[in-house]
């Protein structure tokens, strides 16, 4: 379904010397959102300056950041704004909303709700993910790099939910997470090296 309202994405290249393209508003404000989670997070250092929680939120800003870096990955690729890929950045805001909200239960061991709500995040960008697999056949080769590392970030974000610092395989999980939507770029590229960038 090709209209005003539903409108596939289309994969913008580098190298076809396409227009520059604007950051919309609700991406602008999208960004912001991560913004309001980084100031909760520096916010935890202001109540407990101590060698102990300056490495917990450290390994709590990392996958945030990359988990904006990812949503700003995608929006660099793909020409997407139609309804579709508004509600999803809209459900996206509202998770990193809550991401920061359970950032503090975080610091203090209790990664449960974390866990879910990044899972839920990296399963919302899965979805746009898959929808630019089916509409971007150009860069079908990589862009199932990206589906892949999307489902598996999300899935390794759910069993940090589930296994809890209870045990110390939730620092295994959790790095493996952030590690492998790293690792999706220059594996695809490394792979694919005739796709357009």
């Amino acid at each position: 379904m090709d209209s005003r309202w539903f409108k596939p994405p289309t994969f913008r290249s580098t190298d076809d010397g396409g227009e520059h393209r604007q950051a919309t508003w609700l991406e602008l404000f999208f960004d912001l959102v991560f913004v309001v989670a980084v100031a909760e997070l520096s916010g935890l250092l202001l109540e407990d300056v101590s060698a102990g929680t300056l490495v917990r939120v450290n390994l709590l800003f990392l996958p945030l950041w990359w988990l904006w870096m990812d949503y700003s990955y995608y929006g660099d690729q793909f020409d997407a704004d139609d309804v579709v890929y508004r509600l999803s950045l809209l459900a996206a805001m509202f998770l990193v909303v809550v991401l920061s909200r359970t950032m503090s239960h975080a610091v203090e061991g209790d990664v449960d709700l974390y866990g879910f709500t990044m899972a839920a995040l990296y399963a919302v960008l899965l979805g746009l993910y898959l929808r630019a697999l089916r509409s971007a056949p150009e860069i079908r080769a990589i862009t199932r790099y990206y589906v892949g590392a999307m489902a598996a970030s999300a899935a390794l974000w759910l069993g940090v939910a589930l296994v809890g610092m209870a045990s110390p395989l939730v620092y295994v999980l959790g790095g493996i997470a952030v590690l492998v939507p790293m690792l999706a770029s220059p594996v695809g590229y490394w792979r694919n090296p005739d796709l357009p960038s």
